[in-house]
């Protein structure tokens, strides 16, 4: 990753530009906002397209697949030997553009849910009853 002398928050990826504007708190249900890891919502990365994973609360999450794209750009311009660049546009993009399978499997088999949780948009709160743990959960007072 290179950096320019334009600004502290601005930063080159494979000429990729991304913009980091302020910080930002995700919480469940509010609309797709991709951030970098301290919590900056980032723009100028293509995050149209994502993947919704069900968890087993049965919450639902989506996940830039440019983010899942970019894990195997890069693991493949290692193997291969060449730039990331050259990965991304003439193998990954092409094979996840016509296969939603694939984007799902590399996501499943070659990555970890940390890889994109700070990345990871919740798009619907699992069915959980408040009401129930709220009467009959377990209790204790804490000092906060």
């Amino acid at each position: 990753m290179a950096t320019t002398n334009m600004s502290p928050f601005l930063l080159r990826i494979h000429r990729v530009r991304i913009v980091i504007s302020a910080p930002y708190q995700p919480s469940c249900c509010e609309p797709l906002r991709p951030v970098t890891p301290q919590g900056f919502f980032i723009t100028g990365v293509n995050m149209a397209l994502h993947l919704q994973i069900e968890m087993p609360d049965g919450s639902k999450w989506a996940v830039p697949v440019e983010v899942i794209a970019m894990n195997r750009a890069v693991y493949y311009a290692k193997h291969d030997g060449i730039t990331i660049e050259e990965s991304l546009e003439n193998d990954t993009r092409p094979l996840f553009a016509g296969s939603p399978y694939d984007i799902e499997d590399w996501a499943a088999n070659n990555m970890n849910w940390e890889d994109v949780e700070h990345l990871a948009v919740c798009v619907s709160k699992g069915e959980a009853d408040y009401q129930e743990g709220w009467v009959n959960g377990q209790k204790e007072v804490i000092e906060i």
